[in-house]
């Protein structure tokens, strides 16, 4: 209304200068200016109706708006009616993961890379929203196998770029922590930002070529960390036993991911974790404090296994925490198998951590070749070759010696099952590791 008295008086002051015109004419020139009055009012009433519209079909979509203007529904859930368990919505923990629909990857990138979806009521367009990718290999363990001595090396190829770190553990530990501060799918995202911008930059300036860049996630835990199973919610929290792992949610995500995994004599693995992880196992170390160890941690698997199964045992937080050595990182034979049964053989590579140092030149074409990265000169794989190694032995340490013989044996013991196992699924005797 008071709108229209603005116009009308306006109209007033116009009329009153108008002395010599007609009064058909003045009352036509009257109608004419209240229908425009008219018409502004509608106008700013329907503008002001259509932004609280957005605005709320915004909030109530799943998708987000951060402090930045630009809008980030990074993934939709597999149901089309609206939610706020959306991954990467940055207020649930992403765990929930299996419900999401998969990622429509761009193909003009060899890494996994997509634009995000932006929503503006029930128009979606998938074409310039805010570019993501996630990691096209992963090296996924296992811990003191030489996995950061590789992952150093495999960043050092011109067509590999890396994240903001070696490993962030997103997957199996971080996303279930209500404390972690790398919690949210967006977060795992930032992890890996600059990857990201190398691959985007790349690709802005081949002008549309098909792009090569790929980056790495090298958590030691991906391939057997599954303590938080039962906040999968496909799970059944009272069961012995997972139905659905870390893997599964991998596999959702990311079916083509290409694993990478050293393993090493696990009695070996052993000990060496035991001498790094001095902060773990405290500072007093010596043989016979890794004996005592060895002793009561066999012991305290050996009695979960008699009344269940192994990978009940494997599973169980609880259990593990109370053994004084992680043992269980070494059972690699029930690990893999279960892994295997989620992603192909074709798409994982295995190397025996003695062979890679024995023959670093060959076990490094080996990788480059499994993630069809391009072929370098004698000149820069030698550069590769001639990185000094990393995460080696603490010189302080090595006045402790080795272990006792007898701890040898005990542990020797505990893992043959498991060492079998392995073999006879890659068919290759030589983890057997009967020679050392």
């Amino acid at each position: 209304m008071c709108l229209l008295k603005v116009r009308r008086s306006m109209v007033r002051t116009i009329l009153s200068q108008l002395g010599g015109v007609s009064v058909r004419a003045r009352r036509f020139f009257l109608v004419l200016c209240l229908a425009g009055a008219v018409g502004v009012f509608c106008l700013h009433n329907a503008m002001f109706s259509v932004k609280t519209w957005m605005k709320k079909d915004v909030l109530t979509s799943g998708t987000i708006v951060r402090n930045s203007p630009r809008l980030t529904s990074t993934i939709s859930r597999a149901s089309d009616e609206p939610s706020n368990s959306t991954i990467g919505n940055g207020e649930l923990y992403d765990s929930d993961i299996l419900s999401t629909r998969p990622i429509n990857y761009l193909h003009s990138f060899k890494n996994p890379c997509w634009h995000e979806r932006l929503k503006y009521g029930s128009n979606v367009t998938e074409s310039r929203g805010n570019f993501h990718c996630l990691p096209y290999f992963f090296i996924a363990g296992f811990a003191k196998c030489a996995s950061t001595d590789l992952y150093y090396r495999v960043i050092a190829h011109p067509e590999v770029v890396p994240p903001r770190g070696k490993e962030c553990h997103w997957w199996t530990r971080e996303r279930f922590d209500p404390k972690s501060s790398l919690r949210s799918f967006e977060d795992y995202l930032s992890f890996l930002q600059p990857a990201t911008d190398q691959i985007f930059i790349e690709s802005e300036r081949q002008h549309n070529k098909f792009n090569r860049l790929v980056t790495v996630d090298a958590s030691g835990s991906t391939l057997w960390d599954n303590f938080y199973w039962r906040e999968i919610p496909e799970n059944d929290a009272s069961a012995e036993e997972p139905r659905f792992r870390n893997s599964h949610c991998l596999k959702h995500i990311l079916p083509k991911a290409k694993f990478i995994v050293l393993l090493r004599n696990p009695t070996e693995r052993m000990w060496s974790e035991y001498l790094y992880l001095s902060p773990m196992y405290g500072k007093n170390l010596s043989a016979v404090n890794f004996h005592d160890r060895a002793v009561e941690s066999v012991t305290t698997f050996k009695l979960c296994l008699q009344t269940r199964s192994l990978n009940a045992c494997l599973y169980d937080k609880d259990v593990i925490n109370t053994m004084r050595l992680r043992l269980h990182v070494g059972l690699y034979g029930p690990y893999i198998r279960r892994w295997l049964q989620v992603y192909p053989p074709d798409q994982c590579l295995f190397l025996q951590t003695e062979d890679y140092s024995k023959n670093l030149r060959q076990s490094l074409k080996r990788v480059f070749s499994f993630l069809d990265l391009v072929d370098l000169s004698d000149t820069e794989l030698d550069n590769i070759v001639s990185m000094t190694n990393r995460n080696q032995r603490f010189p302080e340490s090595q006045e402790i010696g080795d272990m006792w013989n007898v701890t040898h044996q005990l542990l020797d013991q505990f893992y043959e099952a498991s060492n079998r196992e392995l073999a006879s699924i890659l068919q290759d005797d030589r983890y057997l590791w009967k020679s050392n």
